[in-house]
């Protein structure tokens, strides 16, 4: 069986993208405008 099956559309990964570091602010949440830019600049 597939997971395609078990999982909605909207669910479902599209991109996977690989970076050093997560990018952070001094209180350890992750910054995700930070972190969104850097995977579309690499793809």
């Amino acid at each position: 069986m597939e997971k395609k099956n078990y999982v909605a559309p909207y669910k479902r990964i599209r991109r996977v993208a690989f970076v050093a570091s997560i990018p952070k602010t001094p209180s350890g949440k992750i910054l995700r405008k930070d972190l969104i830019q850097l995977a579309t600049s690499k793809l």
